[in-house]
């Protein structure tokens, strides 16, 4: 009778151990999957940031570009108005001058 509870207790510590070791690997399992998704989610998210960096350097370079160019055809502008001024003022002077 002892020997034979002795045998059943080990049988039952050994069924024990075992579906511990079968949760344990399932849960090791899970948690290698779920590693596994988050490299994948993050990587597509560094994917998704790296895009966005670009766009944003190319819609930078864009607008730097406009600038310049805004900036020039002013200062084209500015030059031709100026250039008018002085045709303008040396032309009156001179006509003040030969009515003089």
């Amino acid at each position: 009778m002892l020997w034979g509870s002795s045998s059943s207790r080990m049988y039952d510590l050994e069924k024990r151990l075992q579906e511990f070791e079968q949760k344990r690997l399932e849960s090791e399992h899970k948690r290698i999957e779920a590693d596994a998704e988050l490299k994948g989610e993050v990587k597509h998210l560094k994917s998704m940031l790296e895009q966005q960096a670009i766009q944003m350097v190319e819609q930078r370079r864009h607008f730097e570009e406009q600038q310049a160019s805004q900036m020039a055809e002013q200062r084209a502008h500015y030059d031709n108005m100026m250039m008018r001024m002085f045709s303008y003022i040396t032309s009156q002077s001179a006509q003040s001058s030969s009515n003089h």
